[in-house]
Formats: structure tokens, sequence, C-alpha cells
């Protein structure tokens, strides 16, 4: 049975939709490699006029590889950044403040430069805090980058060993701040291991120390 679905594909070059293609015609082109799972493309189907990524939708969910018949690897530390044990212990010693006490990646604060684009408009902000798998940064001229909009961040100058980083991410979140400008919240998808593990130490470390500071204050008072 054929698929009456129409889509449309975007043509940044030529600035025109590529379409109506039918479902059938989409998985042809991915099995041909002509189109790639992060290109965008829309349907008139969907309640509101945004492009979305091909991997968003179960349409072509039939070209998705399929996972190995192995068993994934064991848990593991090799003692070059932080073992799920130590987060463990920290949330279990009453470490985490209660915004982290749920979060399966706790947020550390964090200040720093951050410049995003998104091949088309740069824009220059400031991190509020960070994670191993995104950061919460606020940005002024936000109109140009959008909720599922895929950007690269830049953040200049971490802390310690880390220093200047870039990742490709994806806008989860965009809230209008009291303070002025707008903040953008940054799911990270392509970290390496050493970088992950280098930001999960960062935050454990640093929920550590303000955990033991706020101790000092209450031995104080």
């Amino acid at each position: 049975m054929t698929d009456a679905k129409e889509w449309y594909i975007a043509d940044e070059k030529n600035k025109e939709p590529l379409g109506p293609l039918s479902t059938e015609e989409v998985m042809a082109m991915l099995i041909q490699a002509k189109l790639s799972w992060d290109d965008v493309i829309w349907t008139p189907d969907l309640s509101e006029r945004k492009w979305r990524r091909v991997f968003e939708f179960r349409d072509f969910s039939k070209q998705f590889k399929k996972p190995p018949t192995f068993p994934p690897p064991k848990k593991f530390s090799n003692k070059k950044g932080v073992s799920l044990p130590s987060l463990k212990l920290l949330r279990d010693s009453g470490g985490l403040d209660q915004a982290n006490l749920y979060r399966r990646y706790p947020r550390a604060p964090l200040k720093a430069r951050v410049i995003m684009h998104n091949n088309f408009v740069v824009s220059v902000g400031k991190t509020k805090d960070i994670s191993e798998r995104g950061s919460f940064v606020i940005i002024n001229d936000a109109d140009q980058f959008d909720l599922g909009m895929e950007v690269t961040a830049t953040f200049r100058n971490l802390p310690g060993s880390i220093g200047t980083v870039s990742s490709s991410a994806v806008i989860i979140r965009k809230v209008p701040q009291e303070s002025g400008g707008v903040g953008l919240g940054l799911f990270f998808y392509r970290l390496s291991p050493k970088l992950r593990r280098q930001l999960a130490g960062y935050v454990i470390n640093t929920l550590r120390e303000m955990g033991e500071g706020k101790e000092k204050e209450k031995e104080v008072s």
C-alpha cells in the first residue's frame, strides 16, 4: 500500500523546497545517500510550518541501522574522569542541591564566553551552567535561533585543562530572561568521551566545593 503523505525537502542552494515527494521517493533518496538523516524536511501533516530533521519522523524508521546482536561494554572508569559511583556518592551524601537531585546529568554554574552559529548567523553570549550533555547560555540576539535548530557552540577558556572547545548542539529550550536577553538550552550530541569526562569532572568538583562551602557557613553561623 502506497503512503499518501507528501514531503518537501529544503533546498538551501535554490531557496525553494523540493517536492512534493512520496514517502517511497524520500526512502529511495536515503538509500542512495542523496539525502542525509540530518537534512531538513517538511510535510503538510505537521501542525506547524517549521522544518524538521529527517530522523525525527518514524515514517523512515525502516532505514534505521539495526543495533548489533552483541552486548555493549560494561561500565567502567579509566580514572581519566569521574566514574558513576562518584556521582552516586555525591548524591547520597546530600552534595546535590534540589535542582540537581533528580537530574541524570547534574549541572554546575559556569561563567564563560560562548560563540554560537548556525552557518548563517553568529551570536556571542555567556554561559549560565553546564553539564556533560548540555549547557544553558544567554544571548541578546536570539531571533534567528529556533527550537530544534542545530547550532555549533564554541566555549572559550573553560576551567582547568578543558580550555576552548566546540560542540554541535540542538536548541531544546528558549526562555526570555528578566535581566535581559534570551536563555537557550543546548543539548550536546557530538562530544568525545574525553571531553564528556572532563565536563563531568568539572561539574562534580564544583558541586562538591559548593557543598563544602555551605557546610563551613553553617559551622561559622
